[in-house]
C-alpha cells in the first residue's frame, strides 16, 4: 500500500480540522468582546525600572616586600657597604646593565 494512499482519507484527520475550527472561533470570540483591550492594558502596564550601578572593589594594597633576616655572625648591616666601590649598586644583583642615578 502506497503511504500517499492511507493518508487520503479525509475522516481521519475530522478530529484535527474541528480543533482548529474551535480555536478560531475561540479566538474571535475574545477579540469581539474585548478581551483582547483587557490583556494589552494588562501587558501595557508601567514597568517599574532601577539602575543599578557596578560596585567597584578598591584596588589590592600594594605587596610588601620584607627583606630576608640578616645572617647570623655577620655584623655588616648592609652588604653594599661591605663590597667598597660598587656603593650606587641597585640591591638585588640587577640585570647586569648599567645602574640607574639615584635622584
Amino acid at each position: 500500500m502506497n503511504y500517499s494512499q492511507q493518508q487520503a482519507d479525509p475522516k481521519k484527520h475530522l478530529l484535527g480540522i474541528s480543533a482548529v475550527i474551535l480555536f478560531h472561533v475561540l479566538v474571535v470570540y475574545a477579540l469581539v468582546t474585548g478581551l483582547a483591550k483587557k490583556v494589552i492594558d494588562v501587558v501595557r502596564a508601567p514597568i517599574e525600572t532601577k539602575v543599578i550601578e557596578e560596585i567597584k572593589k578598591p584596588p589590592p594594597p600594594p605587596e610588601v616586600v620584607v627583606p630576608p633576616p640578616p645572617k647570623p655572625g655577620d655584623d655588616a648591616p648592609d652588604d653594599a657597604s661591605a663590597e667598597g666601590d660598587e656603593g650606587d649598586a641597585p640591591v638585588g644583583g640587577g640585570s647586569g646593565a648599567s645602574p640607574e642615578p639615584v635622584r
